[in-house]
């Protein structure tokens, strides 16, 4: 906040502080436990400590993000490197920085990595060259078509999302009109702006789509969009400073136009929080009786079994004790799915059997139906051969926790 309000004036930082805090995207992206979240937070410092000047700050928040969160966040350092090697000339100060965050990071990060693995690993290269170069690469987890993105972006952040897609063309209109106006130029917003576009012309173009992977840029939506606000009332000012019939529109607008953007983004982000909470809290539900049930159970061990619903499985912390093991059953994924660790002192660096980069499905992950105590299913009213509608099977199950789920295909909304 106090970044945004130095460089860009107190209006800018409080729309901005306001479109974080209500956010629908930010409420989930802020909450998840994803390494693109921690690259979120990091890129918030990052560019709080840019635009205070703080080149230390801002270097260690990018290279934390990159080497301990995600890789592929060093785009959102890109812009910060070329405004100091080639806009402030501070080249040599930047490089000693980036080596000594570098050093600092990685040398810790190798060494407790070896002690786990017994070979000298670094995490953040093998998932860039696995995406970049692997021989399936990201694509084998499916594509997703051009608009996934600018569907995802207006869900989670409506009017502010479209704000910070036209903040660039505003920013343009208002430096050519302050050039006219014979006001200085600013450049400041270009560097705050350049990440985001750097990251969508990145992602968007990728067939391979998720949520996730906009995390790091959605506090870089809020800017653009409180900039673009900014901008157009800055606009709208100078004009009516030459036309004085505009002078009382220019007021109006200066008072109404921040209030009623942010009711109708806070009105709309509450009805998305709603809808995501009223529609797919199900599970979180579930999971949480879930751990009640087994802390309460009469059976003090068993397997808790995930078929189709593998993917909404939240958290290890949701099965009470050790006695408890999570298990797949077969359905109609036909991918690579996660694997236990070996047990042992030495499970760590063991290479693990049935493993490969292709996300072919490795049978060895499948446990059969009859060693599984409960079965954790979502029933969508169809059944298919790998994937029969266990809460039908009366005579083989009983339902003991339930909660209302939308089905979204059957869903007119």
């Amino acid at each position: 906040y106090r970044g945004i309000r130095a460089s860009f004036g107190a209006r800018t930082a409080r729309l901005c502080f306001g479109f974080l805090f209500a956010g629908a995207g930010m409420f989930v992206s802020s909450t998840a436990f994803l390494p693109s979240s921690f690259c979120m937070y990091c890129g918030l410092v990052a560019v709080g400590a840019w635009c205070q000047g703080s080149l230390s700050v801002a270097v260690a928040a990018i290279g934390v993000s990159s080497l301990l969160g995600w890789p592929f966040s060093v785009a959102l350092g890109i812009p910060l490197a070329v405004d100091f090697l080639f806009i402030q000339r501070k080249g040599l100060l930047f490089l000693k920085r980036t080596v000594l965050v570098g050093l600092t990071i990685l040398v810790p990060m190798v060494l407790i990595d070896y002690v786990y693995y017994r070979k000298i690993v670094v995490a953040s290269l093998g998932i860039f060259l696995y995406n970049v170069f692997g021989q399936g690469g990201p694509d084998l987890y499916g594509t997703e078509p051009w608009s996934f993105y600018f569907l995802n972006g207006f869900l989670n952040f409506n009017i502010v999302f479209l704000l910070s897609l036209a903040c660039p063309l505003v920013w343009i209109l208002w430096l050519l009109l302050r050039r006219f106006l014979t006001f200085e130029n600013d450049y400041k917003a270009l560097y705050c702006l350049t990440p985001m576009l750097l990251w969508i012309g990145i992602f968007f173009t990728r067939p391979h789509k998720e949520e996730r992977f906009l995390f790091p840029i959605y506090p870089l939506f809020c800017l653009a969009a409180a900039l673009c606000v900014n901008y157009t009332l800055d606009i709208l000012s100078n004009v009516a400073l030459k036309i004085q019939k505009m002078q009382s529109l220019s007021n109006a607008a200066e008072s109404l136009v921040p209030v009623v953007t942010f009711t109708v983004f806070v009105v709309l982000s509450l009805s998305r929080i709603f809808a995501i909470y009223c529609g797919y809290s199900a599970p979180m539900h579930v999971y949480g009786q879930l751990y009640s049930h087994l802390s309460n159970s009469n059976d003090v061990s068993g397997n808790v079994c995930i078929g189709k619903e593998w993917y909404r499985f939240p958290s290890h912390f949701f099965i009470p004790s050790e006695r408890w093991k999570l298990q797949f059953i077969e359905s109609e994924f036909r991918g690579q799915l996660p694997k236990h660790y070996a047990s042992g002192s030495n499970a760590t660096w063991i290479i693990p059997s049935g493993m490969n980069d292709m996300n072919k499905e490795e049978k060895d992950r499948y446990v059969a139906l009859d060693t599984c105590k409960y079965v954790i299913d979502f029933n969508d009213g169809e059944s298919k051969p790998r994937e029969p509608n266990y809460s039908q099977q009366r005579a083989q199950w009983k339902t003991i926790i339930s909660a209302p789920f939308l089905v979204a295909h059957k869903s007119n909304s």
